[in-house]
């Protein structure tokens, strides 16, 4: 019995989006340019924050949703735990697992706004342009007598679409122990906003410069 595939990918987790519900419903403005005024969408969190087929595999022969369901929804679901616990107990109720949790939580959220997944999948043509310009693989096909270029080759030979090649390293973006490690083990801190402490809003992109910065609805 076959699975249905996961199509609608959320870029900001369902449950990030839930605390700041209102009877069950969000708020989403924006500024409708061809209108020229605000507007106002309110629905369920399961409506905002989502691209269709966001991470989706074009290979027929693997799952095409396995970076949304294998890695993603994993990263999803130990991360809420680890929010859970820094909400309930404050960063020094985290442990070391619960920390890192934590971390790869922030990192995915950044590697999978659709600006960049867009431009890893634009690094196709880096990798077709270093197969065809190799002098190499070019005389091994002229010996051969193909007239395909070695890229065109390769995806019809093995199946495998170099447009997804280039996607699985959205992996070592979250994994980065370089970034990660300074958010590891860099000092945290929770602050509540008081009732006439301004609004604090939750984007997609949490990440600014080399500050942190998570909102969560309390």
């Amino acid at each position: 019995m076959t699975t249905q595939e996961s199509r609608n990918h959320h870029f900001v987790p369902q449950f990030l989006l839930r605390p700041w519900c209102n009877k069950g419903l969000l708020h989403g403005y924006w500024w409708d340019t061809r209108q020229d005024k605000l507007a106002c969408k309110k629905n369920g969190p399961k409506s905002f924050c989502w691209h269709r087929d966001l991470l989706r595999l074009r290979t027929r022969n693997v799952q095409r949703d396995a970076i949304e369901t294998n890695i993603f929804q994993d990263i999803d679901t130990r991360g809420a735990k680890a929010r859970n616990r820094l909400m309930e107990s404050g960063p020094s109720g985290l442990s070391e697992d619960e920390r890192c949790d934590f971390v790869r939580l922030l990192l995915s959220l950044e590697a999978r706004r659709p600006v960049n997944v867009r431009k890893i999948r634009e690094g196709r043509q880096f990798l077709v342009d270093s197969i065809d310009n190799n002098p190499g693989m070019r005389a091994i096909m002229a010996a051969e007598g193909l007239v395909e270029t070695p890229s065109e080759y390769y995806e019809r030979e093995t199946g495998i679409f170099l447009e997804d090649d280039a996607l699985t390293i959205i992996q070592s973006l979250v994994d980065n122990p370089k970034v990660g490690g300074k958010l590891i083990n860099a000092h945290w801190l929770i602050i509540q906003l008081g009732r006439f402490d301004g609004s604090l809003v939750l984007s997609d992109r949490p990440l600014i410069n080399s500050s942190v910065v998570c909102s969560f609805g309390v």
